[in-house]
């Protein structure tokens, strides 16, 4: 017969390994975990889980968001891993230690009824929260029941998530937990949510899966549901996910299509998506906006939205006019004014500026032609500080300029912008006068 090894491999990083200490006091269990003591309080006593400090005794209350029950109420925590089933990776649990806390927990959950612990095992993530407001307040556990039964049960989530119910006290959570059983749903989700109420949220909520949702989904899913034409497109939404709620929200009215939603919601960062098309179109002129609005019903699919998306923002390079230039021009540096200039300046020197005109429009960027005895493309970006620096300059076929050229229209951006941090090592090239003669300075930069 062949021994099993044992796993009792240290934590991972490196990390200490605590040891839990338990034992039953008359209120609850108590967890010592190193410098951490822990209270699980008994159903029949006060239930509920607090934070306790060892030296002065005084507790503050905790809302564990971790699921711990199966489907039909008992502990189900896997003994694998390092973390706390109910505090998370905060504490270093080795195997052995895991293991214990597991046990040491089914034993405290085995004190809670069963039908609570079963009524609340499909809340995932509010699960302590609900076996708190079945505790707290008499008929909540009806309430419960009747809303999972009927398929409610993302009403219930959205309340929770929406009022940030771990960061509730619990006189807090009760008045909330009385609020879902009496006040209007669309009301309440509308105060929580901060939007104007709308009746049709409930049919939004209904197709929204089973398990719970972050607090975003349901606040963006409240905001869509108190305009009309979001309402429509979500009527004919062929699958309503969290993907299509976000893009559903981002895109302006007059494109929110339902083929468009599920266009973008399979795509890789759909929300992404969704505020670039919304972007690119925000920055067209009338009447071209609503051109390319039209144009957004006919996208069927990725290939066609790839397809729109270049075609437009090829227009919009064309349409605008570039900013002012932000360095005047100078004996010998023009700036490169306009979107066709740029395209054809790349084509004339051999290089990309053709497709950098949406750097320019957006001002990231802006490009100058030199015309001294060496013509160059002159390039300036602005950093992550929002200043302008030189960030190339480069002769035809992107060849490097000689030093003594280069110098000088260093010198050139430099001296107009004399806050700007500058590109390229020039520390060992001499400092260049107007006229492109070298003095005896070292440059600095």
């Amino acid at each position: 017969m062949k021994q099993l090894a044992l796993d009792l491999s240290p934590t991972p990083s490196g990390a200490p390994c605590v040891v839990p200490r338990y034992r039953v006091a008359r209120d609850g269990l108590v967890e010592d975990l190193g410098e951490t003591r822990i209270v699980y309080g008994f159903w029949e006593r006060l239930f509920g889980c607090w934070r306790v400090d060892p030296e002065t005794g005084r507790g503050v209350e905790m809302l564990p968001m971790l699921p711990i029950l199966g489907a039909r109420g008992a502990c189900a925590v896997p003994v694998d891993g390092t973390g706390h089933p109910l505090l998370g990776d905060g504490a270093g649990l080795d195997p052995l230690a895991r293991r214990r806390t597991v046990v040491a927990l089914a034993s405290y959950f085995a004190t809670v009824p069963a039908r609570p612990r079963r009524l609340v095992a499909p809340m995932g993530r509010y699960q302590w929260a609900a076996l708190d407001l079945i505790w707290q307040l008499p008929g909540f556990a009806q309430f419960l029941d009747g809303e999972l039964v009927r398929d409610h049960g993302q009403f219930v989530f959205a309340c929770l998530a929406l009022a940030g119910v771990e960061r509730l006290k619990r006189r807090a959570r009760r008045r909330l937990g009385a609020a879902m059983m009496r006040v209007r749903r669309h009301r309440l989700l509308g105060g929580l949510a901060g939007a104007r109420p709308s009746r049709a949220i409930g049919a939004a909520l209904a197709r929204l899966g089973d398990g719970p949702c972050p607090a975003a989904v349901y606040a963006r899913l409240v905001g869509a549901c108190a305009q009309p034409a979001a309402v429509k497109a979500l009527g004919h939404l062929n699958r309503l996910g969290a993907a299509e709620i976000a893009v559903l929200c981002a895109l302006p009215q007059g494109a929110r299509r339902p083929r468009l939603i599920e266009v973008l919601a399979g795509l890789p960062d759909p929300l992404a998506l969704a505020e670039g098309v919304a972007g690119l179109i925000e920055k067209l002129p009338p009447p071209w906006d609503g051109r390319a609005i039209q144009a957004l019903a006919r996208v069927a699919n990725a290939a066609a939205l790839a397809r729109w998306l270049d075609r437009w923002d090829r227009r919009r390079e064309r349409l605008l006019p570039f900013p002012p230039p932000p360095i005047a021009a100078a004996a010998g540096l023009e700036p490169i004014a306009s979107g066709d200039a740029l395209r054809a300046e790349g084509r004339r020197m051999g290089n990309c500026l053709g497709t950098l005109v949406g750097a320019v429009l957006d001002g990231a960027a802006y490009f100058y032609r030199w015309t001294g005895p060496t013509p160059a493309d002159v390039m300036i970006e602005r950093d992550e500080r929002g200043q302008w620096r030189l960030a190339a300059a480069l002769a035809a076929n992107n060849h490097p300029l000689d030093r003594h050229t280069h110098a000088y229209l260093r010198h050139i951006v430099q001296s107009r912008f004399q806050n700007a941090v500058l590109a390229g090592d020039d520390a060992r090239c001499g400092a260049y006068t107007p006229t492109g003669r070298p003095t005896s300075r070292t440059a600095t930069a």
